[in-house]
């Protein structure tokens, strides 16, 4: 029931995270721009000047541009202060490339000046007691030297993005408007302004595409303030890769390693192989014990068959047993899980996928363990020559083996996977992180000096700085 119940925690955890992205519509063949500046690390934002040239190339079947790096946090509605937590500024092609259902409204709407969509989740936050589509919000925005409030209008109703996706949304902005000249000026800069998604048609060149796209690049940009072109480096990155490609800066959502899921799953593996072979061994003495039984019944006219269906039956109640329990152990644990993996994940229930795969490996172990403490019976022996033969329990001695350097397996990788860890938090960062706070500051100009200074007379302060990144940031 343990092992159950841990394998099945381990399968539903990488199955979650191996379903990144693919919800979107010809995913296969669909890809972000990334940009790496010199050899540094590659940014998941890049210029947003792609998104006026990419239509030049045949290869491209669909392309999309939103923008995420103007500071939307708050809503206000009279005197209500709404929290937004993730806002993007999208034009009308984000809901076909990304599949997206608009249950109200039409997606041309998002094109006009200072229009919006929302989530029913947020229009339910913002109107909790009339509709939301024609109500008209006040979103607060940070410029240089301005903090003002624009008046935006809704005019429709968008499902959110699944779970499994690298990027959210509780509301979409149009990029007409009173933020048209900051598309503008994003397009006409060599600043990381912009995230680019294309979908190429199956037979394109993506390498001869990657390399022409500096090109193309140059007729915008060539003359602009700023690095030379020559510096940077733009490739395509599969949507199916990105979850699992971490390291990337300024990525929306966090990200997972592939070897991490698939040693996981090895580990997932092994402690379920280990727990099969207990339950064969199990029954293997089990029919060893009752062998005088089985003698009697074949006397009396019973079949290889018979004793076949009556080990099975006996399997397939143990096995029920296990797996009723392993139930009940995953909803006893399930918040616990939902902490020990760091994320918002957790096991539902409700989903026909997670009974599905309740099912089917319910039936699939009754099998395998019915067969494989059963291979006795594959011996053409007479009752006379069964009777005579000795006693013992040589088919379980290899699977004892077997399950024994297993186990030695598993200890040794979690002592291996404990220095690791405790490398990682014993690790000297190099600054000392304690009674540190972090304050983000959705402006950037004079006036933090002198914030800065105010922190400084606070009792207890005992020093204050600013910065553009910090480390962790």
């Amino acid at each position: 029931a343990i092992a159950v119940s841990v394998g099945l925690a381990i399968l539903l955890y990488t199955s979650f995270h191996y379903s990144f992205d693919k919800y979107i519509p010809d995913g296969e063949n669909s890809y972000r721009l990334i940009t790496q500046y010199g050899g540094g690390t590659f940014s998941t934002n890049t210029f947003a000047c792609f998104d006026d040239v990419l239509s030049d190339y045949p290869e491209v079947k669909a392309h999309t541009f939103c923008y995420d790096n103007h500071t939307i946090e708050d809503v206000f509605i009279g005197e209500n202060k709404i929290k937004v937590k993730d806002a993007l500024f999208v034009n009308d092609s984000f809901f076909d490339f990304f599949g997206v259902n608009i249950t109200r409204g039409n997606k041309g709407t998002i094109n006009q000046p200072n229009t919006m969509m929302v989530t029913p989740g947020m229009a339910i936050k913002l109107f909790p007691e009339k509709d939301a589509i024609g109500q008209t919000v006040l979103l607060r925005s940070f410029t240089q030297n301005q903090d003002s409030l624009i008046s935006y209008t809704i005019t429709g109703i968008v499902e959110p993005l699944p779970r499994s996706s690298h990027i959210q949304y509780e509301m979409l902005l149009s990029q007409s408007g009173h933020f048209t000249p900051t598309v503008k000026a994003v397009k006409t800069r060599k600043v990381f302004g912009g995230l680019i998604y294309v979908k190429l048609y199956p037979s394109a060149n993506i390498k001869a595409l990657e390399e022409s796209l500096q090109t193309k690049v140059e007729a915008v940009l060539g003359g602009k303030h700023g690095p030379p072109l020559e510096v940077f480096n733009h490739r395509l990155q599969p949507v199916y890769d990105i979850h699992t490609s971490p390291g990337l800066n300024q990525e929306k959502q966090p990200t997972v390693r592939r070897s991490s899921l698939n040693i996981l799953l090895m580990v997932g593996l092994l402690i379920f192989v280990i727990a099969i072979l207990n339950s064969v061994i199990m029954h293997i003495t089990r029919t060893t014990f009752n062998r005088t039984a089985n003698l009697i019944i074949r006397f009396h006219g019973g079949t290889k068959m018979n004793l076949f269906l009556q080990n099975f039956i006996d399997v397939f109640i143990s096995v029920m047993i296990s797996f009723l329990l392993s139930l009940f152990l995953l909803s006893a644990f399930n918040l616990f899980l939902a902490k020990l993996f760091i994320t918002d994940w957790s096991i539902s229930f409700d989903n026909l996928w997670f009974w599905i795969l309740f099912f089917s490996l319910f039936v699939i172990v009754s099998v395998i363990i019915s067969i494989l403490s059963s291979l006795n019976l594959l011996q053409d022996l007479t009752i006379q020559k069964e009777a005579n033969k000795q006693k013992g329990m040589q088919a379980a001695v290899p699977l004892v083996i077997f399950q024994f350097v297993m186990v030695i397996a598993l200890i040794g990788f979690a002592l291996l996977l404990s220095k690791q860890m405790n490398f990682i938090e014993k690790k000297d960062l190099g600054f000392a992180s304690e009674n540190i706070i972090v304050i983000k500051i959705p402006q950037q100009n004079a006036k933090v000096d002198i914030f800065r200074n105010e922190l400084l007379k606070i009792p207890g302060v005992i020093n204050a700085g600013t910065a553009r990144h910090y480390p962790g940031y």
